[in-house]
């Protein structure tokens, strides 16, 4: 484990290997798997390793295991992947997102080859994939190359024969790392250096109840954070709260990314802060730290509800819960 991309990429420079910091890897050779945090934050510390992270810490975790088993190690690259991800996954939940390459492959030529269709899907598509593919192998041949039957199968094979663990709830969360709700209301969102992280507070929000939340920053990077609020209609509303600076609320288009300067130089990192969102008429009214309070008017033609409410952080990490006094 490595504490962040830096220490990664110490540790690769060491093994000789030229490899992105931010990326997990197996080292077969050295017996050794270098999975890094996203960042070295007290806050990290505090909470604990996201759930995401540790998904891809038992994929690598597997491929250790792969090491001593000769006739793994000599199955295709797809089949060795989809072998560790079945080891790595939780059990289906509301922020799973297994069964996301049944959702993808709907959309595509059923009688393109499965095997071409691995270049072009995301992530989390890929690893989803080859997770059912290699379930659907051992239940067609337990023998010992599985892979065999399997690995001319179409798009349509696929969609007709494999079996998804769940029924994929749609892009709720965004980015790594991520750690969805737990007993005691907290999420946690974790950037690696440079990127973004979202997750899905409220998949549809009409004005009522009110939203109230407490927000921390961690201690690393410039992070920059806050709720995007995306409704019917051509913009969006993005609320901004800096680290280092208050409270910035504006309409932007869609797809937009953060430009406009935050005002105010009036909280640090680790900060208790409340940001509250309620109706007010013909507006969203923000109330936020040290008094800040901004409306935003709402538009029947470019920005009306229900809303899709996002939170989400840039280069940093960010905790958030319903607010308790």
């Amino acid at each position: 484990m490595a504490s962040d991309p830096a220490a990664a990429a110490r540790i690769y420079a060491e093994l000789g290997l030229e490899a992105a910091p931010e990326t997990a890897r197996t080292v077969s050779s050295r017996r050794t798997a270098v999975v890094p945090l996203p960042r070295l934050d007290p806050l990290l510390v505090e909470h604990g390793p996201p759930a995401t992270w540790l998904t891809t810490f038992r994929h690598e975790a597997a491929h250790l295991l792969a090491i001593d088993r000769p006739a793994l190690r000599a199955a295709p690259v797809w089949f060795q992947e989809g072998w560790a991800e079945s080891l790595a996954v939780p059990p289906p939940g509301p922020w799973s997102t297994q069964g996301v390459s049944f959702a993808l492959l709907r959309q595509d030529d059923p009688d393109r080859p499965l095997l071409d269709v691995l270049e072009g899907l995301p992530g989390e598509g890929l690893l989803d994939l080859r997770r059912h593919w290699v379930e659907a192998a051992l239940q067609a041949d337990p023998g010992p190359w599985p892979w065999l039957k399997v690995q001319g199968w179409t798009v349509a094979d696929y969609l007709s024969r494999a079996t998804p663990a769940a029924v994929y709830p749609g892009r709720l969360q965004r980015g790594r790392e991520f750690d969805p709700p737990g007993p005691d209301g907290w999420s946690l969102l974790a950037a690696y250096p440079g990127e973004t992280v979202d997750f899905v507070l409220l998949p549809r929000w009409s004005g009522r109840p009110a939203i109230d939340l407490e927000v921390r920053y961690g201690a690393s990077g410039r992070p920059e954070g806050g709720l995007l609020l995306s409704g019917r209609g051509e913009r969006r509303l993005r609320i901004r709260l800096g680290r280092n600076g208050g409270l910035r609320a504006y309409l932007e288009p869609k797809e937009s990314v953060a430009s406009l300067p935050l005002r105010g130089e009036s909280f640090g990192a680790g900060r208790r802060l409340r940001l509250r969102l309620e109706p007010d008429r013909r507006a969203i009214r923000i109330l936020g730290p040290d008094g800040a309070d901004e409306r935003i008017p709402l538009d029947p033609e470019t920005f009306r509800g229900p809303f899709e409410v996002r939170v989400y952080v840039r280069d940093g990490i960010l905790v958030v819960r319903p607010w308790q006094p």
